[in-house]
């Protein structure tokens, strides 16, 4: 069995996986829409332990390499921008209080990942 994660990224199992996940996808990247990149399946989160070709299929999505790369440079900052809101305002709040912040925290993030990825690929 492949020891490392490169090598299990050329895994028979793994290379059938990111093929149905870019059919799915269109054959394009998903956040800029680009054709003629070349196309990465990504991981939106990883479980320790488990392989790359044993998540579900709507754990992953694909970009391109520009996309790629900006969202796993953008991606931590934002994430803890969000956990350093949700200490400072929640405490004790109600829960209802909670998941209210908790999708408009996430659509935050998605538009400040959005712009920076779209930075990114300008700059880039």
């Amino acid at each position: 069995m492949a020891s490392n994660y490169s090598e299990k990224l050329r895994d028979p199992r793994w290379q059938k996986k990111r093929l149905q996940i870019m059919e799915r996808d269109g054959w394009k990247c998903q956040f800029c829409g680009s054709e003629k990149d070349t196309l990465n399946v990504h991981h939106k989160d990883y479980v320790y332990g488990r392989e790359p070709w044993d998540y579900p299929d709507d754990w992953l999505i694909t970009y391109c390499q520009s996309c790629h790369e900006a969202d796993l440079k953008y991606r931590a900052e934002v994430e803890r921008e969000i956990i350093h809101e949700l200490r400072l305002r929640f405490y004790c709040a109600d829960l209802e209080t909670f998941r209210n912040f908790i999708d408009e925290a996430i659509q935050a993030a998605n538009e400040a990942l959005s712009k920076s990825i779209r930075e990114f690929t300008n700059n880039g």
